[in-house]
């Protein structure tokens, strides 16, 4: 046993090795059956996310015809302009989350990112779009962080990995609608009236999610006095025992570098089918709909499993398939996008979807473990403003500048180059996976003592 200081002041024991985790109980009033119908609305407006999200790769080429765009500005505004005002405000939103009401924050957000996509299609300018597309960043930005601590608030730990795995399976539904939407409703209807069309359902489910889900937080369920404490937790404090944590640290710049690889090489795909193989729009759609959304999410469902069963025999399992998972990425990327066969590609890509996207339920659930209740919204907005900042904010507009930087020697074979490159990263943060999972029981002991002590 050691002694380990509170950011508060306080101090407490915290075991170096833990006994079993004990199980967070389901919190009180809910039903299994009700659990189950706040998971769908929750599933919904993810599902909702995505596909509001991923139907703008299909759509840069005509956008970028429309406005006569460089690369360069088409990075800007598929990186920038959306991910740095969705890391800014994912804190502010992750506060009113766990003070006030996970719900409040989702069915606004909801009904804030719907309504901005469909006046996407009414853009009179390049400028324009981008205000409107920074408008979708403030609505998404407090989806993610609130329905996962929602998740965190109804499910015993026991089920979490499973529950969370369904709310990325969610994004992979939603990524093969908007795939799926984004190419046909974009080569019949043109990148307009596509973006009017899927904006407007997202504000009926905004309904719905205000009457369904919770009125109350779990974290504000408790007695009395531990509700005064844990409500009063400064944003300061928090992040302090966040960064105390040493699994919350690697587990974050892990995730930076996997997402920076991934949002560079998702937000290009599209491209560099469309520009390699000169397929039209509906196919391009289709081809990513299968890769990305169809075989993305059936790996996300397996290893999804998988983790959650082998959690049972050490909470550290999750964690190792993430990182041999980042490991395999690496040379999957390679054979994706530097193969001449157009078959071989398709492969590929096929095995990097099921590799690839299964990693992010098991990083979920991690981070809701790590923290106490009263956390679990600034633990995740913490994670994502980092991430997304230096991750997935950046890595669409550096694709972009490489595009245009290598065109003249390439030309269209550009992208296939820079997208290429992005693999080297995968190794890297395989490393910092494995680093984090080795802390991993002694941190939730941590979180577990904070949030018994109040």
């Amino acid at each position: 046993m050691r002694s380990i200081d509170r950011p508060d002041g306080k101090n407490y024991a915290g075991a170096v090795a833990t006994p079993e985790i004990q199980t967070v109980p389901s919190p009180p009033g809910l039903s299994p059956s009700s659990r189950k119908w706040v998971l769908v609305i929750l599933i919904l407006a993810t599902a909702m996310s995505s596909i509001d999200r991923q139907i703008l790769p299909l759509l840069l080429e005509q956008i970028k015809d429309s406005f006569s765009l460089s690369d360069t500005q088409l990075g800007i505004l598929t990186g920038p302009s959306f991910f740095l005002l969705y890391a800014v405000c994912a804190l502010p939103l992750a506060l009113v989350s766990d003070r006030i009401s996970r719900r409040l924050v989702i069915a606004w957000c909801l009904t804030a990112f719907s309504l901005m996509t469909a006046l996407s299609g009414l853009a009179p300018a390049f400028l324009i779009l981008i205000i409107l597309r920074m408008g979708i960043a403030v609505g998404e930005a407090g989806i993610v962080p609130a329905s996962q601590a929602m998740i965190g608030d109804i499910f015993p730990r026991s089920q979490l990995t499973s529950a969370m795995s369904w709310l990325y399976f969610s994004a992979s539904i939603g990524t093969t609608i908007g795939f799926l939407l984004g190419g046909f409703l974009g080569q019949w209807l043109g990148w307009r009236l596509t973006f009017i069309t899927v904006g407007m359902p997202g504000v009926i489910l905004a309904v719905l999610a205000y009457v369904v889900l919770p009125k109350n937080n779990t974290a504000t369920r408790s007695s009395a006095k531990a509700a005064t404490s844990r409500t009063n937790t400064s944003l300061k404090k928090s992040t302090r025992f966040l960064w105390s944590q040493t699994t919350y640290r690697y587990l974050t710049f892990a995730n930076t570098l996997w997402a920076f690889a991934s949002a560079g090489i998702a937000m290009w795909t599209a491209v560099f089918i469309s520009r390699v193989y000169e397929l039209p729009p509906s196919q391009i759609g289709m081809i990513m709909a299968l890769v990305v959304g169809v075989i993305g999410a059936l790996g996300l469902s397996i290893m999804g499993n998988v983790a959650q069963k082998l959690d049972k025999r050490d909470v550290r399992w999750p964690l190792w398939i993430v990182a041999l998972s980042s490991l395999i990425s690496a040379p999957l990327v390679f054979t994706t996008y530097l193969s001449s066969s157009g078959m071989v590609a398709w492969i590929g890509g096929g095995m990097l979807a099921f590799v690839s996207v299964s990693t992010q339920g098991s990083v979920a659930s991690t981070v809701q473990m790590l923290v106490p209740p009263e956390m679990r919204s600034i633990a995740v907005a913490v994670k994502h403003v980092i991430v997304t900042a230096i991750g997935a904010g950046t890595a669409p507009l550096v694709v972009g500048i490489l595009n245009d930087a290598l065109s003249a020697e390439y030309g269209v074979h550009a992208v296939r180059y820079t997208l290429a490159s992005l693999g080297m990263l995968f190794p890297i943060a395989a490393i910092f996976f494995y680093v984090a999972a080795q802390s991993l029981k002694n941190d939730i002991a941590r979180a577990e003592d904070w949030a018994a002590e109040g």
